[in-house]
């Protein structure tokens, strides 16, 4: 009796190819959505880190420092409706931290103390298109951006250095000095806001660059290097015992940066605040 020899047929090696396939795509994609959660964890990770240090180097100035002062009356003012908020410690709250009142000027659904950007911050994502820019429907008007550097918000204190590209803060608002006491000379005025000289020699930074890969051996790493920016605003506030005296300062720590993976705004923030002496 003659032996059969068994042997794949075409449509069996087509199923098996099939599913290795099908293996091997679902496998790549786990890696990939991995990657993607280990950026956005790694990335939010330095943010409170660099939160923290800026926080605590805050914390540790008196609270008549000039850096907690600004004077501009123009752009500064009391009255100003961002800046003359009304806190009350029983039960919690703040009027600065409610969108309504007057404490989202540009309606984008973030309290003025936590917001770097006039207008929609997503607009200011990295990816651009072929003009170089974004549109984005604002108000009902097309705004066209170009990158992180746009329309910064005229009630920041410290801003990053886009004028020159430093990693270091420049000061906004009134009353800035140099490392010697003296006022700093008026670099510029961008919008609503008047940029001083950047205080280089503060111990806080306002731009920071870190990767988002991981070390393959030396100075070498994969992944891509990821930009985070970190702004600070100063609030008076009031109490319902002092409805018309400032009794003390909310400070508003923003440290954010533009998704590693889908780009758009990301942010964390501290509020301290200091009572007056």
């Amino acid at each position: 009796m003659l032996n059969k020899r068994h042997g794949f047929t075409i449509l069996e090696i087509l199923v098996a190819t099939l599913i290795i396939m099908l293996v091997g795509i679902a496998l790549l994609t786990g890696i990939l959505q991995y990657n993607r959660y280990s950026m956005k964890v790694q990335a939010k990770r330095e943010a409170e880190k660099i939160l923290q240090s800026m926080a605590d180097y805050i914390r540790s100035l008196p609270y008549d420092s000039w850096l907690l002062n600004p004077n501009d009356q123009l752009h500064y003012c009391n009255d100003c409706i961002y800046n003359r908020a009304f806190c009350d410690a029983q039960q919690g709250s703040c009027s600065f931290m409610q969108p309504s009142g007057g404490f989202d000027p540009d309606g984008d659904g973030l309290p003025s103390i936590m917001d770097p950007y006039y207008g929609n911050n997503n607009c200011k994502q990295v990816v651009l298109n072929q003009q170089g820019n974004i549109n984005c429907e604002s108000f009902g008007a097309s705004y066209k951006y170009r990158g992180p550097t746009e329309n910064m918000a005229g009630w920041l204190r410290l801003v990053p250095d886009f004028l020159s590209g430093t990693s270091f803060c420049r000061c906004a608002l009134g009353n800035c000095k140099k490392s010697d006491g003296t006022d700093a000379p008026l670099v510029a005025q961008i919008g609503s806001g008047t940029y001083y000289n950047n205080l280089d020699f503060l111990p806080i930074r306002c731009y920071y660059e870190f990767n988002t890969g991981q070390p393959v051996g030396g100075s070498v790493w994969t992944g891509k290097t990821l930009s985070m920016y970190a702004g600070m605003v100063v609030v008076n506030y009031t109490t319902p015992k002092a409805p018309v005296t400032i009794v003390g300062k909310a400070i508003g720590v923003i440290v954010w940066w533009f998704d590693p993976v889908d780009h758009n705004y990301r942010y964390v923030y501290k509020i301290i605040f200091r009572e007056k002496p």
